[in-house]
């Protein structure tokens, strides 16, 4: 999930949605197709987590309760490609 907007200004250190606005639109995504939130921020990866996304992208140092939240859902943290 990723904000409109100017491309610079769309950073995973940043929560660019409110809760009511991920909740919108992980609702009507995941009737069709997997959801990719890039959230860095403890907040935004638990609040990502908990509307059920698919896989949270740049979600390093995962702490407890990031986990818990992403365990409580089917939510994941892919492995990075290394190239």
């Amino acid at each position: 999930m990723f904000s409109p907007g100017d491309l610079w200004a769309r950073s995973p250190a940043s929560t660019l949605f409110s809760q009511e606005e991920m909740d919108a639109i992980v609702s009507k995504q995941n009737v069709r197709a997997p959801v990719a939130a890039h959230a860095q921020e403890p907040e935004t990866v638990i609040m990502v987590a908990r509307v059920g996304v698919t896989t949270v992208e740049h979600g390093f140092a995962p702490s407890d309760e990031r986990l818990q939240a992403m365990n409580d859902t089917t939510s994941y943290f892919p492995p990075p490609c290394l190239s």
